[in-house]
């Protein structure tokens, strides 16, 4: 049987030297280049650099 992912949530993470800070329900549709571009925007406005940029997606697993 082949499975098939249904995305369900989009979030972005942003890593930082002493932790971390997750952003939730993003687009579903939001190409890793606007997660990219927004997560460089919000660490322009602050004055801890991001380091470490990921998306986190999550699916649900159905049969096909």
């Amino acid at each position: 049987m082949a499975t098939t992912a249904i995305v369900e949530k989009t979030k972005m993470k942003l890593g930082y030297d002493k932790g971390s800070k997750l952003y939730s329900n993003l687009k579903l549709d939001a190409t890793d280049q606007n997660i990219f571009d927004a997560a460089t925007i919000i660490g322009e406005l602050q004055t801890t650099p991001v380091i470490k940029v990921t998306k986190v997606v999550e699916s649900a697993l159905e049969n096909a």
